[in-house]
């Protein structure tokens, strides 16, 4: 065998047992004890650590928006914005007093919910509209799918509900599923604002 051939082969070995290493899989049990590191976050790939940030900002009050599991720029800004109100320093990945604070909230990441009778009682739209003049004309502005209901519900993307169910089936009520918690519950008393103050520079 050419050394090259053994060298090559050796390579191809590497590569086949890091490749769990390189690219965590996306579990309840891997986000629920995911561990910052010093490595950038993804914007356009789901990470068990981008999950946990973007929820622990969203339980915080600094929503990153749709949690989806990846540090796209509705998450830079929460994380900045996060960062400023508790007076600590921040960049382009949160930093280890950014980390130590927001897990001050050491309650699990993911938890089970089970899809009700309401989860999947319609009614759903076959298609929804794509141009808002041609919306005028459906009944009610409804999801197309219990699955796009039950992602509303818990503030996450779709794709992040399917990834963390491989296999599991979203228009059956009582079976049981992974979300993100949030910490808010359907039906809680939000405190009213007195004033919302837009920022428009930012």
């Amino acid at each position: 065998m050419s050394s090259l051939r053994a060298n090559l082969i050796l390579i191809f070995a590497a590569v086949l047992a890091l490749g769990p290493v390189m690219g965590a899989e996306l579990t309840v049990e891997s986000v629920n004890s995911a561990e910052p590191s010093n490595k950038p976050l993804s914007t356009d790939k789901m990470t068990p650590v981008a999950v946990q940030l973007q929820v622990l900002l969203d339980r915080a009050h600094f929503s990153p928006g749709e949690i989806d599991g990846k540090f796209g720029e509705n998450a830079r800004k929460a994380l900045a914005a996060y960062a400023e109100a508790q007076q600590l320093p921040t960049g382009d990945r949160p930093t280890d007093e950014v980390w130590k604070t927001l897990r001050t909230d050491n309650r699990p990441i993911i938890s089970d919910y089970a899809i009700t009778d309401r989860d999947v009682a319609g009614p759903f739209l076959k298609k929804l509209p794509s141009k808002m003049e041609d919306m005028k004309d459906i009944p009610k502005l409804s999801f197309t799918s219990p699955r796009e209901a039950i992602a509303e519900k818990f503030h996450m993307s779709e794709q992040l509900l399917t990834a963390l169910n491989p296999g599991k089936k979203f228009d059956r009520a009582d079976e049981n599923i992974a979300v993100v918690d949030t910490g808010r519950r359907e039906g809680d008393d939000s405190a009213k604002a007195d004033k919302v103050e837009v920022d428009k520079t930012r």
